[in-house]
């Protein structure tokens, strides 16, 4: 029988035969099945490969395993092309000194003392041997405020700290050391990380590391990812006066967290304080209050860490601890300083920004500026090489 003889005698009698382009249009497709129908039963042995292959079943808990690893090369892959920023060029321009010295023992040979009384502390918590963003940013504050010759520190009372934790990398110590930093060797505080907004922040509690500092009279705290863009030895003066007009020991300084937009014409507005740059008064019966309040996460906002536990010591709506907080003026933490916002560029003395993709509010300018803020301290660092890189 014919393919088409077929098609007809599928139409019963009496029945209006289909229309003569839907025939056609159907043509091709029967003759597929019909051909393919004929070869199957041609082959016994054919048709019992199709149905071995289709019976076939992979158990569910591998389909998970594969799912979960397919995820994450895909994760990974996309971590790795998103960290490929100018971060990323920069790093391979840093030099590594590997030692065989154990960090741990290693590192109780590193802390030094001075006669100087006010300091500036940065903090450097990341772990193992590779060069990361963190290491660059805080070595950029180091040599700014050590050698660049506009920002560096006229005064003679006044150390440059970097306090680390136990697992950096000697190589990464000696580095900053050589630079001119002090170092302060400390171990880490943990608070648990149920509540924390970014993982990233999960060693911030070890800021408070800096009440205990009592050999200092003032500190000036600096987070790694400030851009230092004039010199702020003032600041010391601010906590100065401030502690002879108000007759206490005591001082405690921040500016609130917000964009410079809406701060720069509101110093004094209540909120939330912003981490990123403090001045204080060590004080160990403050260092324990803090201790003693960290786990109780109820309290205060745990999600932004240290920065919600002293924003509830240092309030701005009750005297709880009696303790004040004095409200900086926010050109010395200049925060969403975005493109929309480049009327307060220069005004400002600090820009908080980090490098790269992982910001998300920045300003093609600033993030020049920083980039080329971390080649001048490689440069500075390889004085027999030339570090030919750009800003893309």
């Amino acid at each position: 029988m014919s393919i088409n003889s077929y098609k007809y005698n599928k139409i019963e009698e009496g029945e209006p035969s289909p229309p003569h382009n839907v025939i056609n249009e159907s043509e091709t497709d029967l003759e597929e099945s019909l051909l393919k129908e004929s070869t199957i039963h041609k082959s016994g042995g054919d048709r019992g490969k199709f149905k071995l292959f289709n019976s076939m079943k992979i158990n569910k808990p591998i389909k998970i395993i594969l799912v979960f690893f397919i995820i994450s090369v895909i994760g990974y892959i996309c971590v790795d092309i998103y960290n490929r920023d100018d971060n990323y060029k920069l790093r391979k321009y840093v030099k590594i000194e590997y030692t065989d010295d154990n960090v741990n023992d290693y590192n109780d040979n590193w802390n030094n003392t001075t006669v100087n009384k006010n300091a500036f502390f940065v903090m450097l918590t990341s772990e193992g041997n590779k060069v990361d963003n963190y290491y660059m940013y805080v070595s950029t504050i180091v040599y700014r405020l050590l050698h660049k010759k506009e920002i560096r520190t006229k005064r003679t009372d006044v150390d440059v700290v970097v306090m680390v934790t136990e697992d950096v990398a000697d190589w990464k110590i000696r580095n900053l050391r050589n630079l001119g930093a002090v170092i302060k060797v400390v171990n880490k505080i943990r608070v648990g990380t149920n509540y924390i907004i970014n993982r990233s922040w999960r060693n911030c509690y070890t800021k408070l590391r800096m009440f205990e500092m009592t050999e200092y009279e003032t500190i000036v705290y600096l987070d790694a990812d400030l851009y230092l863009k004039k010199n702020i030895d003032e600041l010391f003066d601010i906590a100065r006066d401030v502690r002879n007009k108000t007759g206490r020991n005591d001082f405690f300084g921040a500016v609130t967290d917000g964009s410079i937009k809406v701060n720069y014409h509101n110093r004094e507005r209540k909120g939330m304080l912003n981490a990123g740059l403090m001045i204080l008064t060590p004080e160990v019966a403050v260092y324990n209050d803090l201790i003693e309040l960290a786990p109780q996460k109820k309290l205060y906002n745990a999600g932004f860490m240290e920065q919600g536990l002293l924003s509830y010591y240092y309030s701005d709506y009750n005297n709880l601890f009696n303790r004040t907080r004095y409200h900086l003026d926010p050109r010395y933490n200049a925060q969403w300083l975005d493109d929309n916002n480049m009327d307060y560029y220069d005004k400002v003395y600090i820009i908080h920004q980090k490098l790269g993709n992982i910001e998300s509010a920045k300003s093609k300018k600033v993030q020049k500026d920083i980039f080329n803020s971390i080649v001048e301290w490689i440069s500075f660092v390889n004085k027999d090489e030339k570090i030919d890189i750009e800003y893309d």
